[in-house]
């Protein structure tokens, strides 16, 4: 089952085990050795398979009427801009 919901994912590098239970000592490992980005997964897939103009996200603020929906472009465009203030720093990578 877990195979088959990983195919649909872009993989920079597939593990060979999809999970390795260890509950003896008490560790589980899902996609060992996999590599992925899951804001290319999310939010640039989808613009680029046309879906740009559809909404990606609803959200609410904390006062009345602090609330609105972005598009998958909107939201690309938003993930750009904060990108772009992170470049200088380098932001630890993530081990799945």
């Amino acid at each position: 089952m877990l195979a088959k919901l990983s195919i649909p994912l872009e993989w920079n590098g597939y593990g060979i085990v999809v999970l390795i239970p260890l509950m003896v000592i008490g560790s589980v490992q899902w996609f060992k050795g996999g590599k992925t980005n899951i804001c290319y997964n999310a939010v640039d897939r989808n613009v680029e398979s046309g879906n740009g103009d559809k909404i990606a996200m609803y959200w609410e603020g904390n006062e009345p009427g602090q609330d609105g929906k972005l598009t998958y472009s909107e939201l690309l465009e938003k993930v750009c801009q904060v990108n772009a203030c992170s470049c200088p720093k380098k932001l630890p990578k993530v081990k799945l």
